[in-house]
């Protein structure tokens, strides 16, 4: 099929193939060369990644994950160097690729000529055409003419190597929840093969509750019997991260359905990433814009501690704006049954609630204290927010995420916990922006 680029780049050179089929387009190399063609893709499926697709949309790879992708790209590769090359290194390698100039690339040519050919045909079979003895230009300016004429092809390239060339360990990544007492985390846990098996709760930093995931679906189970499968209860983890695309965090809600875990309620918000993409906001190094959704509920205890009503937000819209001159994050989240909730975080942060839904649910779930007006003392909001970025050391983030946590017991009333002698009503939300 040809595609537009092609077409545009017919113009450049004619070659033949070996065998003398019909001319087409090249980059400079020698006859064979034809790496403005997408080649045809190698069979290779990932099952872990597969299976861990169904509950984040987080880029996941172990060791065991990056060698076998860079194995499979290299089928097809003959080089007088028979011996097992290291796998990491080509990937390493290949990443290293995508910025890397003519003049670097001849470096490293000099150095490890064929760690680098391999690299170069990881990106493209085709691209073996520059190390042919009769090519007209060097190995370095091919990949480089590759990458300036056919960058349709080398953005994809560059795209798959970052999700599958790269090792990121998912079981390192954690996510903490807003609502939940004794600040509880989940952090994943994986096989050898890098698939997403087990989820722990992790409270007081120590205390530790495991749940086994049931076969490939978002359901983390608390077996009491390993003889059998016997469990007692679920875990239910429902990103939303997910159907934003979100690769280096995630956050949504979870659910579990007994009190096996103390405290821990429905509808819970959540929100991490990995810790070796997260960019501080001090080093944020340009203006953000960014847009995404938010989730949470509202508990209202105003009619005692054993007549909660609680609000699910619906239909959470966020906006996420950063300045890097005054470090502040400008944070406005709207939902369809509740209000408009406005935060500005910096060295200090406030919170306002604006646009009240008056024709939606919940009358009663109305702000104890008069909208907008919190007075001292009051329990302060709590809001975090992570920003992550493929390199974190360029200081330009592709996404965060964000906790909220605010309770309100009256103008100038301090919230005391007892529900039944001080009303309350407490906000807990969670947002993705990119």
């Amino acid at each position: 099929m040809k595609t537009p680029y092609l077409l545009a780049l017919l113009s450049l050179c004619a070659c033949s193939t070996n065998n003398g089929s019909a001319p087409y387009s090249c980059v400079g190399s020698g006859p064979g060369c034809n790496p403005l063609v997408p080649q045809q893709p190698n069979n290779f499926i990932n099952v872990a990644a597969n299976s861990n697709s169904n509950l984040t949309s987080m880029w996941a790879r172990n060791e065991a994950q990056v060698i076998a992708y860079i194995k499979n790209r290299l089928i097809g590769l003959n080089l007088e160097d028979t011996s097992e090359p290291s796998y990491l290194q080509v990937a390493q390698t290949a990443l290293w690729l995508s910025t890397a100039s003519e003049e670097d690339i001849d470096a490293e040519l000099a150095a490890n000529r064929d760690n680098v050919h391999r690299a170069m045909y990881v990106y493209n079979s085709r691209l073996n055409s520059c190390f042919d003895d009769n090519a007209t230009v060097s190995a370095s300016q091919c990949f480089i003419n590759w990458k300036t004429n056919a960058s349709y092809l080398f953005n994809n390239a560059v795209s798959a190597l970052e999700m599958n060339a790269q090792i990121l360990d998912i079981d390192n990544a954690t996510f903490t929840s807003s609502n939940a007492n004794d600040g509880a985390v989940l952090k994943f846990g994986i096989n050898e093969s890098g698939k997403i098996v087990s989820m722990t709760v992790v409270k007081n930093g120590t205390d530790e509750t495991e749940f086994n995931r049931y076969n490939d679906t978002n359901e983390f189970r608390h077996i009491t019997n390993i003889e059998d499968g016997t469990f007692d209860s679920v875990l239910t983890y429902d990103s939303v991260g997910k159907n934003m695309g979100l690769r280096y965090s995630d956050f949504g809600t979870y659910d579990i359905n007994s009190d096996v875990v103390a405290d821990i309620r429905n509808n819970i918000p959540f929100a991490g990433g990995y810790p070796e993409k997260q960019i501080e906001p001090n080093n944020i190094a340009q203006n953000l814009t960014f847009s995404g959704k938010a989730v949470g509920t509202v508990t209202s205890y105003k009619n005692g501690a054993n007549n909660p009503e609680v609000i699910e937000l619906e239909n959470g819209r966020a906006y996420l704006t950063f300045n890097t001159t005054s470090q502040n994050a400008h944070i406005t989240s709207t939902f369809d049954n509740w209000y408009t909730v406005v935060i500005d975080k910096g060295d200090t942060e406030t919170i306002n609630f604006e646009s009240y839904h008056e024709n939606a649910q919940g009358y009663d779930m109305h702000m104890l204290s008069p909208v907008g007006v919190f007075e001292d003392p009051i329990e302060a909001s709590t809001t975090t927010v992570s920003y992550y970025g493929p390199d974190p050391a360029n200081g330009v983030p592709t996404e965060a995420v964000g906790l909220v946590q605010f309770r309100d017991c009256g103008a100038g009333v301090a919230c005391t916990g007892n529900y039944d002698t001080t009303p309350e009503i407490k906000l807990d939300m969670g947002f993705g922006v990119h």
